[in-house]
């Protein structure tokens, strides 16, 4: 994609926040400006380090790290540093081609650089929200039933299907995004968000 616009740099935070006003509307914006493959990438890493974020966040903050071996967290921590890194952008990039795969299979008209960058926008997006609900759940868990802690676990994999499916149904032309989060990506994006998001305690 020839740049047509920045979509990384001064007033991005704004943009990310806003978003949930209107996610069709801010999935646009970010269309229009073209992002080349680096504002992309930027984008993904930024996703990551607000995973990394949940993760230590749940490392730090749980009571059942209380008195836990300084060592065995160091591990831990690391291991999720590399994750949120590495792995996660391997990650992203394979949802965002199974993404647009099925689509495209569903007579969607985006080509692989705007599934790419609504994969990247709608993770940057729902990342914040999710990150402030692990550190809610990790706050919480001693004062709250463990059904209440889950369901505010569970607030991030919630906000991904939404966003996933508006950002999606823009980036592809269709009409209605959250027929595209239920029938076409979730079955896919789903089982691998799930997985991710669980394992960085979001």
């Amino acid at each position: 994609m020839s740049g047509a616009g920045s979509v990384v740099g001064g007033g991005l935070s704004a943009r990310v926040f806003t978003a949930w006003a209107d996610m069709r509307a801010s999935m646009r914006w970010v269309l229009a400006r073209r992002p080349d493959e680096t504002q992309i990438l930027v984008m993904v890493l930024v996703s990551g380090l607000l995973v990394y974020l949940s993760i230590l966040a749940q490392q730090t903050l749980a009571p059942a790290q209380a008195g836990a071996d300084p060592a065995a967290m160091q591990v831990t921590l690391l291991s999720g540093l590399v994750f949120s890194t590495l792995f996660w952008m391997l990650l992203v990039y394979l949802a965002a081609l199974f993404a647009h795969l099925l689509a495209r299979l569903f007579g969607g008209k985006g080509s692989g650089a705007d599934s790419r960058a609504a994969m990247a926008w709608c993770l940057l997006v729902v990342m914040p929200p999710a990150l402030v609900a692990t550190i809610a759940a990790m706050l919480a868990t001693p004062y709250l039933p463990l059904v209440l802690t889950d369901m505010l676990k569970s607030l991030g994999f919630l906000a991904f299907v939404y966003a996933i499916g508006q950002c999606f149904a823009e980036a592809h032309g269709f009409r209605n995004g959250l027929v595209i989060s239920s029938l076409v990506l979730v079955p896919i994006l789903g089982a691998i968000a799930f997985t991710v998001l669980s394992g960085a305690g979001i």
